[in-house]
């Protein structure tokens, strides 16, 4: 006869199993739980691991950049010791492949950088200082032939400089080496800022008088005068011609560049006039119009000469003043701002990589060789070659 097992040992041994079977089901929901989130982890550690390959590659090629521009700028000491220094040793261990928040230090560091080397003109950046005299001075104050009385706009040819003598009236050229060669215009000029010199004409914008003039070289010596643009501009700053036949000149109450041929000084077109607020000087390279717009923050603008906006290139922070610019060899945009008391060269992409005292300076531009021709409006009336 079979042995019977007591109905409580049978009930028990239901429950054991019953509750077994839970806790496997318990297991398994959450193994599931642990599988997921171990998933999950997986993937962000890669997708961290992605983006500190990336970020290292950044910050390598940051530091790269700078210890190849160590010789051309300096970051003040107490940023060196600070940061640079300090980055370069804590990057050794971030190139070893250990895992590392996108939310730590490297990341931190990488945005503080690129932060630093877009201040321009902030006080934790001590631009280099390019030379702290120039090569070659020329002019004094005073109304006699080769004398200067508030110099604005400069045009360089090959062999001359031209310089707007706006108190007196007048344009003047010198030599490369700053011998005075001759003056016209102040017959005919009350408040000369911009000239542009295209042999065998130069083109000089009158503030107040709101007129483009356009002088014959032929007939500098007589002071007599070929065409005038007038009834279009009002308040006319820097003016600048292209290989194509037309003038640019900042028309600034305007709002705005006005187009005119050379030939007979008829306006064209106009450009910018739903971007700039007022523009103080133009300058053209290699086949593009660049205008710098008295703003806040200031604004350097280039624009296709047909008038199309391609981008904006600086945001000057900082004081406005009488603004000059140009472009040098190398892509380098050169700003004088009288408010700042100094010349600043931004790179191409807007960095400020040189800064030269000058007291309130006025006109400049770039000669053949590369050197920079600077007015010094009220620094002893003088124009320098840097």
């Amino acid at each position: 006869m079979a042995s019977r097992i007591p109905d409580i040992f049978k009930d028990t041994e239901d429950s054991i199993k019953s509750t077994f079977d839970e806790l496997i089901d318990i297991l398994n929901a959450r193994r599931s739980i642990l599988l997921s989130q171990l998933k999950e982890i997986k993937l962000k550690y890669l997708e961290s691991e992605r983006m500190r390959e990336e970020h290292l590659k950044d910050l390598q090629k940051l530091i790269g950049q700078l210890d190849s521009t160590e010789p051309t700028y300096q970051l003040s000491q107490n940023l060196q010791n600070d940061f640079v220094s300090n980055t370069k040793k804590k990057m050794q261990k971030f190139l070893q492949p250990t895992p590392v928040s996108i939310q730590g230090f490297l990341y931190t560091n990488i945005i503080k950088f690129k932060r630093i080397l877009q201040m321009s003109g902030n006080i934790l950046f001590t631009p280099f200082i390019r030379k702290k005299d120039p090569n070659v001075t020329f002019g004094k104050r005073g109304v006699k032939p080769g004398q200067l009385c508030v110099p604005l706009g400069i045009s360089i040819t090959n062999s001359s400089i031209f310089v707007v003598d706006l108190m007196n009236h007048r344009i003047q050229a010198f030599s490369m080496e700053g011998t005075y060669l001759l003056k016209f215009g102040w017959q005919k000029l009350t408040k000369p800022h911009g000239v542009y010199v295209d042999h065998p004409f130069i083109y000089v914008t009158d503030s107040d008088q709101n007129a483009l003039h356009k002088f014959a070289d032929h007939a500098i010596p007589n002071n007599s005068l070929d065409f005038t643009a007038e009834g279009i501009l009002n308040a006319p700053l820097g003016v600048v011609g292209d290989k194509n036949g037309s003038i640019y000149v900042a028309d600034s109450e305007n709002n705005r560049i006005a187009v005119f041929n050379t030939e007979n000084l008829d306006f064209k077109l106009e450009i910018g006039k739903d971007r700039l607020n007022s523009p103080r000087d133009v300058t053209i390279h290699t086949d593009n119009l660049y205008v710098i717009d008295y703003s806040v923050p200031l604004h350097v603008h280039m624009f296709q000469l047909d008038g199309t906006h391609m981008k904006s290139i600086i945001d000057l922070k900082g004081g406005t003043g009488t603004l000059f610019f140009c472009i040098d060899n190398s892509n380098n945009i050169i700003i004088n701002n009288s408010a700042s008391s100094c010349m600043q060269i931004f790179n191409k992409n807007g960095l400020l990589i040189h800064s030269i005292d000058v007291k309130s300076p006025g006109g400049v531009a770039v000669t053949k060789d590369g050197d920079l021709v600077c007015a010094r409006k009220y620094d002893k009336e003088q124009i320098a070659i840097y």
